[in-house]
């Protein structure tokens, strides 16, 4: 089995197991929040057109083209694990998500706070035998609302994932 597939498959396995064991309650309060430090939410794009994941990560994150709205914000984010970067989405946003179209070469995103871009990764499938060594999230797939995780490059740089104002408005998604 290729390394990258059995990372992101363990990471698939274990977020699973994560989500079954805390029962995916949601807190309606914790719905509508944003950070309450600045005001900003962190919010999730879709790079637009026919950018690859690989040509997303070749190419500078501010000449990326995103479509005109998020695929969700923290708003939607119903709880975040800060240590592992796992995270259960809204109903609503979480069939946003499932419902993608995934190719095998993934597709790109584009993680925001306010109008700065943090950086880009690439939803996956499963079944993909491409390798990708960026951030990615795996596409979930089967029944049920099932908690995500954005798993960290393995390339060795800096993890962009733990950018101090995405930490503090998701510190409010405990």
């Amino acid at each position: 089995m290729h390394m990258a597939f059995k990372v992101l498959f363990i990471g698939l396995v274990c977020s699973l197991a994560i989500a079954l064991k805390a029962g995916a309650a949601e807190q309606p309060s914790s719905l509508t929040r944003t950070n309450m430090a600045n005001g900003k939410k962190m919010s999730l794009y879709l790079v637009s057109g026919t950018v690859s994941a690989v040509g997303a990560e070749k190419t500078k994150l501010q000449d990326l083209p995103l479509e005109q709205a998020p695929l969700f914000t923290s708003d939607e984010i119903v709880r975040y694990d800060i240590g592992s970067h796992a995270f259960l989405l809204t109903k609503e946003a979480y069939e946003k998500v499932a419902r993608l179209k995934v190719p095998t070469d993934g597709r790109a995103f584009v993680v925001s706070v306010g109008d700065r871009r943090v950086y880009s990764g690439a939803f996956w499938s499963v079944f993909s035998s491409v390798p990708w060594y960026g951030i990615t999230i795996v596409q979930p797939r089967g029944k049920g609302r099932q908690e995500l995780r954005i798993e960290p490059a393995s390339t060795g740089q800096k993890d962009p994932r733990n950018d101090p104002e995405i930490l503090a408005i998701m510190k409010s998604r405990k």
